[in-house]
């Protein structure tokens, strides 16, 4: 269930976010009908539990002349293809000490439209069915309260809105508190809901031209003064290039399964450009998207048994939000010379997995994480004649509107190497997918003795406790312990991760532990 809306009061949103039947008012004392945090109120009126500082209240509604029915009023709420609806919302009544004040025509309801069909009541409170009596939960709407009692601690009330559609109103109505003493309280009117799954593409790159991403060398060709098979740059193989100032290349292979340009090279660093050239797309909007994903297509043009070195690669990694690189997926030589490119299933540094060929294949990736952005970058390094690359139809692919499950995300890049010279420290990243509702107490610990944390870089320690806020990366250092094992014999520790906290969905919530070498 994903919080669909949420009302807290906390500015004023009458006229904007919501509207009232008559503009706020309040004599200062215990006539009113305003968004207050109390101050604008009598000192004796008093609830607690608001969410924030401020909430919505009404007391003695017709005592400075205004109607005995009132109405607050939230409109155009998007619900389109959510499903499961429902609300909540914390609601009070100021107790005058021992005694109640809600009369028989008391009443205080939540009613629910949809794309302006029919108000359907959806939560409603009333007195006993008497003068002076407590109000309640009215659970069969007959006017008498036959549920929880009201009382001066705002307590949530929840209720299910049937049906689905486009849009969603909803509206708070005020009847007959028309008495000194007779008044109501909300705050943190919300509507949860089930989103549907909708696919965004983040990014789908072509190659067409070069506006979208940045390259660390320009597009270049040796044709005007070699072969022609030292280059970098796009093409569609029948004469459309853009190799910079560069004349079109003759070494280009006949890859198949093209369409349009598309990305190519051979033997990069022939003309002097620095290895590995990279290819990065920054800053991509993944806001609000989750199940993240890559597919692209791949080719190196097979002559002969093959011109690879083990050396030699292709990579593609994603970082989120400035985090630590993660690896999708790296092609590698199957052998340490003149293999071909495969696979690197277990990112030895040995293609161990599908071979490229000339015809462009599609290779798939998800990617881990949550957050604001995405730098997805493509790294080459291959650096003799024909050994070459193609690549096309690059597209990041995200979900809008799934479920996103509470986790705490764990991000190291290429692993965590330290070393007990100190010469070697390293880091990783801690990040929430989603944002508790109470804070959250991590402590990240290194039990074995093998390495020592820290927050600041500065000072380490067995352990540190962070208290991320939001979905915001923290990054924790990592440094050796100084121990007696012989450093010739690389060894590995581990470090663990608990949680506390009042969101039950991040209280001793499982991690699995990371390890050093």
């Amino acid at each position: 269930m994903s919080v669909i809306y949420t009302e807290g009061f906390e500015t004023d949103g009458n006229g904007t976010r919501y509207t009232t039947s008559v503009p706020d008012f309040s004599d200062g004392f215990y006539d009113f009908f305003t968004r207050t945090d109390g101050s604008s109120v009598g000192s004796d009126y008093v609830v607690s539990g608001t969410s924030g500082a401020y909430m919505f209240a009404a007391q003695d509604t017709n005592g400075d002349g205004q109607p005995t029915t009132l109405t607050l009023q939230i409109d155009n709420i998007d619900i389109a293809g959510v499903t499961d609806l429902g609300f909540s919302g914390l609601f009070a009544e100021d107790d005058d000490g021992a005694n109640q004040d809600w009369d028989a025509d008391a009443l205080v309801y939540v009613e629910a439209r949809i794309d302006d069909g029919v108000w359907v009541k959806i939560l409603q409170f009333a007195s006993q069915g008497a003068t002076n009596t407590e109000p309640g939960l009215d659970t069969d709407f007959d006017g008498v309260a036959d549920g929880p009692a009201l009382t001066s601690a705002l307590t949530a009330f929840n209720a299910a809105i049937a049906g689905t559609g486009a849009e969603l109103d909803l509206r708070i109505t005020i009847e007959n508190l028309e008495s000194g003493d007779e008044d109501i309280a909300f705050d943190d009117l919300t509507v949860t809901g089930t989103p549907g799954a909708t696919e965004i593409d983040v990014l789908n790159e072509t190659f067409d031209d070069a506006s979208k991403f940045t390259a660390s060398t320009g597009f270049f060709s040796d044709t005007a003064v070699s072969s022609g098979f030292d280059f970098f740059g796009l093409t569609d193989g029948a004469g459309d290039d853009d190799f910079g100032s560069d004349p079109a290349p003759v070494g280009i292979k006949a890859y198949t399964g093209t369409d349009g340009r598309f990305l190519t090279g051979m033997d990069l660093d022939g003309e002097g450009a620095g290895l590995p050239i990279t290819v990065t797309w920054s800053g991509l909007d993944i806001s609000g998207l989750s199940d993240l994903r890559f597919e692209g297509d791949f080719a190196e043009f097979l002559d002969g048994s093959g011109n690879i070195d083990s050396a030699d690669f292709i990579r593609l990694s994603a970082s989120i939000d400035g985090a630590p690189a993660e690896v999708l997926f790296e092609f590698r030589g199957d052998q340490q010379f003149n293999g071909v490119f495969r696979l690197d299933t277990d990112l030895d540094g040995t293609g161990d997995g599908t071979q490229l060929t000339g015809d462009l294949s599609t290779f798939l990736a998800d990617i881990a994480g949550t957050g604001s952005t995405l730098d997805l970058t493509l790294e080459v390094s291959v650096n003799a004649g024909d050994e070459d690359f193609a690549v096309d139809n690059f597209r990041v692919i995200g979900t809008s509107g799934a479920t996103i499950e509470p986790a705490v995300v764990v991000k190291s890049g290429d692993g965590i190497s330290v070393d007990e010279d100190l010469t070697i420290i390293d880091t990783f990243t801690v990040e929430f997918s989603t944002v508790p509702t109470h804070p959250v107490e991590i402590t990240v610990a290194a039990p074995d003795g093998q390495s020592l944390v820290s927050t600041d870089g500065v000072f380490f320690s067995n352990t540190v406790t962070i208290v991320p806020t939001d979905t915001t990366p923290t990054t924790i250092h990592v440094r050796a312990a100084n121990d007696s094992i012989d450093e010739n014999s690389p060894h590995f520790g581990e470090i663990t991760f608990t949680t506390s906290s009042a969101d039950p969905d991040y209280n001793e919530l499982a991690i699995n532990p990371l390890s050093v070498e």
